[in-house]
């Protein structure tokens, strides 16, 4: 193949844009190669996430900022179903585990640090781009001006995914509401959304805390360890599975 008098090379893929692309236009291969790149980042990032010194929101907002945009780049051309977006939200999922520690509910720690799925930012890129580039100047927009929609192009494809997932903000709550862990549901029902901001300014505003602020954030979102709890883990004296440590009843 000669594009512009100059020989292209035959190859399984190609990156274009920082999208690889296949003859197939494998939405899978690009899925694989944002989990890739996802991977990548956070190896560069993973020392400062870990720095306790650090305030919580500050790394936070790094993941917000740094890793996630790493990971969502292309989401309008990869799509935002679940096998596609789970695959990359593994490596997001890390990052949240390495700021708030194991045991707690993540759907609860995306909330109170405001890192939003995966699949809705893929959600939220969709929409965008079904609003944006029909009014754009360029062969896009010329494609997806005729008239004509299989369900099996990109056009197609994205108005069937966003049917129901319309904006990064209802594709999220749809997410939480399948969560059934008893850390989200007390959550809920503690109505810890309502302060996740506040928290986040606090850590932020009291930055000699850090330590503490974590476990403020573990005991928010799941990781409350009560007596009977470590004795059924094995950690604790097993009498304490019937017994209360404070009362002796």
């Amino acid at each position: 193949m000669v594009v512009q008098g100059e020989e292209v090379l035959a190859a399984e893929s190609y990156t274009y844009l920082g999208i690889e692309l296949d003859e197939k236009l494998s939405r899978k291969r690009m899925g694989k190669a944002r989990k890739k790149k996802g991977l990548g980042v956070l190896a560069m990032l993973e020392k400062s996430l870990r720095r306790t010194a650090i305030p919580l929101e500050y790394r936070a907002l790094v993941v917000r900022g740094i890793a996630m945009p790493a990971m969502k780049y292309g989401a309008e051309a990869y799509g935002s179903t679940a096998m596609i977006t789970g695959e990359i939200q593994k490596v997001a999922n890390i990052a949240l585990k390495i700021i708030s520690g194991n045991g707690c509910s993540l759907t609860a720690v995306r909330r109170d640090l405001n890192i939003p799925p995966i699949q809705a930012t893929a959600a939220g890129a969709q929409s965008r781009a079904l609003t944006k580039f029909p009014t754009l100047r360029t062969e896009v927009a010329r494609i997806l001006n005729c008239g004509r929609t299989n369900t099996r192009c990109w056009l197609g494809k994205t108005r069937g995914e966003t049917k129901k997932r319309r904006s990064r903000d209802e594709a999220w709550r749809l997410l939480e509401d399948k969560e059934k862990s008893k850390a989200w549901k007390r959550y809920k029902e503690k109505n810890f959304e309502k302060t996740s901001k506040l928290f986040r300014n606090l850590t932020a505003l009291e930055s000699t805390l850090q330590k503490g602020w974590k476990a403020v954030l573990q005991i928010r979102t799941g990781h409350l360890w009560t007596c009977e709890r470590a004795a059924r883990r094995g950690v604790a004296d097993e009498n304490l599975l019937t017994v209360c440590p404070c009362c002796e009843k």
